[in-house]
């Protein structure tokens, strides 16, 4: 439980960490930067968990959009477990460059700034190989500078309830 919360509020200030470095200047990153894929672009939905806040039951998704030179998060929360019918909690959105890497997959970054790496990957759920990515984010309470851990999440074309990255704080 208590790591759940954790990997969740370090979700959360991941997604912060990418409006955070929004006031730098674009002009080197775009130079080195590459274009992202149509399969790596559009929405993503991270599953963040499950929360019973004054006797009602809400269910946390984050879906993340990512463009070509910028990127938005959405926190949505539904209150049954098939997430059909969410309701807008929050958004932000940041300016963002993308870099191949080597071993496959996008590292995005913003001026000195590594904000975490995409690599798409297929998981198996009920049986059948679903496409998924995988995302590492930067929490957003750090600098460039400084060490911290990579928050991981994986995120669905479509909303589902699975793989929780434990996220709480509504």
């Amino acid at each position: 439980m208590m790591h759940k919360l954790f990997t969740g509020l370090a979700l959360f200030l991941a997604s912060l960490g990418l409006v955070f470095f929004s006031n730098v200047a674009t002009a080197q990153a775009a130079n080195k930067s590459v274009t992202l894929p149509d399969t790596y672009a559009g929405y993503w939905y991270v599953y963040n968990g499950y929360i019973k806040r004054y006797s009602k039951h809400f269910y946390s998704v984050k879906r993340f959009d990512f463009q070509q030179d910028q990127t938005h998060t959405m926190d949505f929360k539904a209150k049954n477990k098939s997430l059909k019918s969410l309701k807008r909690w929050f958004a932000e959105g940041s300016p963002v460059a993308y870099k191949k890497l080597s071993t496959g997959g996008y590292k995005m970054f913003w001026d000195k700034s590594n904000l975490g790496t995409l690599k798409r990957t297929t998981v198996k759920i009920n049986g059948r190989r679903v496409v998924a990515l995988k995302m590492k984010l930067m929490p957003g309470n750090y600098s460039y500078d400084e060490k911290f851990d990579y928050v991981h999440a994986i995120g669905f074309r479509k909303p589902r309830a699975r793989f929780s990255t434990g996220y709480f704080d509504f």
